[in-house]
């Protein structure tokens, strides 16, 4: 896991009736970012390796009160973060705690990015319009167990889980009647399709890396592991 940490700092070249503004400072993964809490305090009464206010007076009770606030909501939108699968940085954490929502991308939004980029090299004369066309079937098989599995036609790529890969398969094979070698050819592109999300950052991880592909040999005797390749040649 990432390191976190808060750290509360006074910070001296901001101040209100000369009193230093309490900063906090937030680092993850060595990385850091700062912000302000709006509490101001002069330096005689701030206690740097407590982090807070000395004495009982009202006001340092309130000020402190509002430093252990700031630090359980840091703390909380962080956990969130990595929860969720989410790309852990700095300045997704401070995002989030300000209340600035970044773009989830979707699993259809990511198909299309890849199934995009694969065109581009159809067109250069580098890859295989009929390989494009499989991966536009693909596209349609997927919206199509979306809609019967979730009642959706889309679906964050946040909630994508690693059963996603198994309950597609099944549909394949049940619903729309599709062999199971075919069927686990779509499953095989799906796990590539993904694997290029994981690339452009918007994944930490493939939530189907580990479903391993099975293909039944000609003879219906036995399954084969298939091993997921990039397409590097022209299909």
């Amino acid at each position: 896991m990432t390191s976190f940490s808060v750290l509360f700092w006074l910070n001296k070249s901001r101040t209100k009736n000369n009193k230093p503004a309490i900063y906090l400072r937030v680092s993850v993964g060595g990385k850091r970012a700062e912000l302000s809490t709006y509490q101001y305090v002069i330096p005689a009464l701030w206690n740097a390796s407590a982090q807070c206010v000395k004495g009982n007076s009202e006001e340092a009770q309130a000020i402190n009160r509002q430093l252990l606030t700031l630090k359980a909501n840091l703390h909380k939108h962080y956990s969130h973060l990595v929860t969720s699968g989410s790309i852990v940085t700095v300045q997704s954490v401070k995002n989030s705690f300000a209340g600035i929502t970044e773009h989830s991308r979707t699993l259809c939004e990511a198909i299309d990015f890849h199934n995009r980029r694969f065109a581009e090299k159809v067109k250069a004369g580098m890859k295989s319009g009929r390989t494009l066309k499989r991966f536009e079937i693909t596209k349609e098989k997927v919206i199509a167990f979306l809609k019967a599995h979730f009642h959706v036609s889309d679906k964050p790529l946040s909630e994508i889980r690693f059963s996603f890969a198994p309950d597609f398969e099944h549909f394949l094979t049940t619903a729309q009647e599709i062999g199971s070698n075919t069927a686990m050819k779509y499953v095989k592109i799906l796990k590539q399709m993904l694997k290029l999300a994981v690339d452009q950052g918007w994944l930490v991880v493939s939530p189907l890396s580990g479903f391993k592909v099975a293909m039944k040999n000609r003879n219906g005797s036995g399954l084969q592991w298939m091993k997921l390749c990039p397409c590097t040649t022209k299909s």
